[in-house]
């Protein structure tokens, strides 16, 4: 009787070894799945609060660079009313010759724009560009010298990475379709080669030296696929690297420098627009910006924290439980081992089943 009990009782002890090693395992891996949320929600506010500081620096980016176009438009309408002696009839004939070399508005357009980068920053990717009706017009970015100075809208976006997207912007700017602050103009650009991108194959005057380049792809081309692609990458590098931002300033929206209207009795007059276009890159404004930079820097050293601290708690409650199912299979090993080598005479005494008779 007394071995039936004791033998239970180890068989008993097992079992619930068994069932706290089960209870305590689904506790620790709640307690990890509990620590592993948490650390998400707090990576996702770090990076929710970077992205607020992004978007502020890009909105006065943008901000600056069409109060920057804005200016330089007043600059141009001043010197050319100057340099005619404010006759419209005069501008008007040198507008309509603009593509001359030597035409006065185009050399007052020119001595304006040369070699004014955004923030001083010298890039191929910030410096701003002149756009007359269907023509870039004046561009001294030397990885668009391929075509020449002049070129037209058709050439221009087969230079980019994504020609429907820099068509669209073109247009916009074009048809001075500008949106506003939360909506700005931005497209693709050439950057690191690859080979499989299906939409070229309908674009077949396309360069040998800008085949094959690829950009950042975004689900939307807004602030809000700029959010999305931050928060998925964590990456202002990554999001902002390939990039320009487009803000047109129009010399006269309306109507051209000479006062001829673009639109009259609801017909087109076939005058051209023409814009002055500040270009950046915000990879690059970053890059020129030790104070934002450091801010950034804090967010992503709170974030590599944050990893750190998880991973060490995960790592220590994976130890205790290795720790915990190494001390209940000890236990279950031995009590088991009792049963086998082990038995009980009629009066409780444990004797040694192997011993010799």
């Amino acid at each position: 009787m007394i071995k039936k009990i004791r033998e239970s009782a180890i068989k008993g002890l097992s079992f619930f070894l068994v069932i706290m090693l089960m209870t305590f395992g689904s506790v620790l891996w709640y307690t990890i799945s509990v620590l592993e949320t948490e650390n998400e929600i707090l990576i996702n506010k770090s990076l929710e609060n970077e992205f607020i500081l992004l978007k502020n620096s890009l909105d006065y980016a943008l901000r600056e660079a069409k109060i920057t176009g804005d200016h330089k438009v007043e600059i141009i309408k001043m010197l050319v009313a100057n340099e005619f002696h404010d006759d419209k009839e005069s501008i008007a004939k040198a507008i309509d010759n603009y593509e001359q070399a030597n035409n006065p508005v185009r050399k007052i357009i020119s001595n304006v724009m040369l070699e004014d980068y955004f923030r001083n920053i010298v890039s191929d990717m910030t410096d701003p560009f002149v756009l007359k009706g269907n023509r870039i017009e004046l561009d001294q970015s030397e990885n668009c010298s391929y075509f020449g100075d002049v070129r037209k809208v058709e050439q221009e976006m087969l230079m980019h990475a994504n020609p429907y997207l820099a068509k669209m912007m073109l247009t916009r700017i074009l048809l001075a379709d500008t949106g506003d602050k939360d909506r700005p103009i931005f497209f693709q650009f050439i950057t690191d080669p690859y080979s499989d991108v299906d939409y070229q194959k309908d674009f077949d005057n396309i360069p040998d030296n800008f085949k094959g380049k690829k950009a950042t792809v975004l689900e939307t081309y807004d602030m809000a696929g700029l959010k999305k692609k931050f928060m998925e990458t964590g990456s202002w590098v990554i999001t902002f690297g390939t990039f320009e931002f487009i803000t047109p300033s129009y010399i006269y929206n309306k109507e051209d420098i000479a006062g001829r209207p673009y639109v009259e009795s609801g017909l087109k007059t076939g005058i051209e627009r023409l814009s002055i276009n500040t270009v950046f890159n915000f990879k690059l404004v970053i890059d020129n910006n030790p104070s934002l930079r450091s801010e950034l820097k804090m967010y992503e050293k709170d974030r590599e924290y944050l990893v750190e601290k998880h991973t060490s708690r995960e790592r220590s409650l994976y130890l205790i439980l290795i720790l915990v199912m190494i001390i209940c299979f000890i236990t279950m090993s031995f009590s088991s081992y009792l049963i086998r080598e082990v038995h009980f005479d009629r009066y409780g005494v444990v004797n040694n089943a192997k011993r010799s008779k």
